[in-house]
């Protein structure tokens, strides 16, 4: 397959997933904006304290996904989820075997 077509599968798998889970995917997109203090069109998006970058469960540094277990989408929220533990940063490793148990 070219590298195009994987582009527009890869499009398509996101568009299905926004359409089902909108307020998971804004949460997302909202959090990583403002950990990285990102800008969007015209909008710059004020740099929060993260959560500690590394794994909650093994400690590790490397390979790092943000983990949400709420997902809130406004600013306030974002800054109290962080605080009270529910977003935090886990290591590939460790974050797919949390989904695998859920499933």
């Amino acid at each position: 397959m070219g590298k195009e077509k994987l582009r527009r599968i890869n499009a398509i798998g996101q568009r299905k997933y926004y359409r089902k889970n909108k307020q998971k995917y804004m949460s997302r997109i909202a959090t990583l904006l403002y950990v990285n203090g990102k800008t969007r069109s015209n909008y710059t998006f004020k740099k929060i304290d993260g959560p500690e970058k590394i794994c909650k469960s093994c400690g590790s540094k490397e390979n790092l996904q943000i983990h949400h277990e709420i997902y809130p989408t406004k600013k306030k929220e974002i800054i109290k989820a962080i605080e009270n533990g529910y977003i935090y940063y886990l290591c590939k490793t460790c974050h797919s075997n949390l989904r695998l148990k859920k499933e």
